[in-house]
């Protein structure tokens, strides 16, 4: 099984949960925020809102992540890092500079 294949069976699996935990909580709730108050809000909204907060922060650490890791690459030099082909040289002439020819 490939590695792609693996991670789309983990997805699947996770949001067939989450699924699964918001239709088992339809109950509704009182949320208390400081000085405001909420009545009467699906406990599966909250569980959704939670799950949906967390893959968000997940995803913007791993594009700040990438977007880190790809700014402290070193910028491709103008010059080869091997010396140039002669396109002028052939085989018998560099096989007459080889010393054990």
């Amino acid at each position: 099984m490939s590695k792609s294949a693996i991670r789309l069976v983990g997805a699947l699996v996770s949001i067939i949960l989450v699924v699964v935990v918001a239709l088992q909580n339809q109950r509704p709730i009182q949320i208390h925020l400081y000085f405001w108050v909420l009545p009467h809000v699906p406990l599966a909204l909250i569980v959704l809102l939670a799950v949906l907060a967390g893959v968000v922060i997940g995803v913007v650490g791993v594009w700040r992540d990438h977007r880190r890791r790809m700014q402290t690459l070193t910028p491709v030099d103008a010059s080869p890092a091997v010396a140039p082909i002669d396109a002028t040289r052939t085989e018998e002439s560099s096989a007459e500079s080889r010393p054990d020819a």
